[in-house]
């Protein structure tokens, strides 16, 4: 879509007012905005091995523009923990990369709908970094 790419192979569609069935699998899961401003939603339940990391009640951020997950810190530090993540120089968190198959499910409840993350459904790998 950007006006500078003259490359006829990079090929690209928009839809306006409506969906494609054709590009996703599976049913799309409506959760309501708490605020229009950075798409704020409501945060219910988080799980993982058995543990509680929040009964909810906190916002998160949902953004198809990006392919990030913003949650509440105390969370983000809790599965910090349980993955054995560490800080880089950049503040950013990295892995081993062998070790995603390793990674605990992570289940995010969001209005009475949960969605389950795998290790490699939340790290991402940049060349040899994860």
């Amino acid at each position: 879509m950007a006006p500078s790419n003259n490359d006829p192979s990079i090929g690209g569609e928009l839809t306006i007012c409506g969906i494609d069935p054709a590009h996703y699998e599976g049913t799309i899961a409506w959760v309501p905005l708490i605020a229009e401003r950075l798409w704020r939603i409501q945060l219910g339940p988080v799980y993982t091995r058995g543990m509680t990391l929040t009964t909810g009640g906190q916002e998160a951020i949902v953004d198809t523009g990006v392919s990030t997950i913003t949650a509440p810190m105390s969370i983000v530090q809790q599965i910090q923990n349980l993955t054995g993540a560490k800080t880089n120089s950049e503040g950013a968190y990295e892995i081993d990369c062998k070790n995603i198959s390793t990674l605990p499910t992570i289940v995010f409840t969001l209005d009475e709908q949960d969605f389950v993350l795998e290790g490699q459904d939340y790290v991402v790998q940049v060349l040899t970094k994860c």
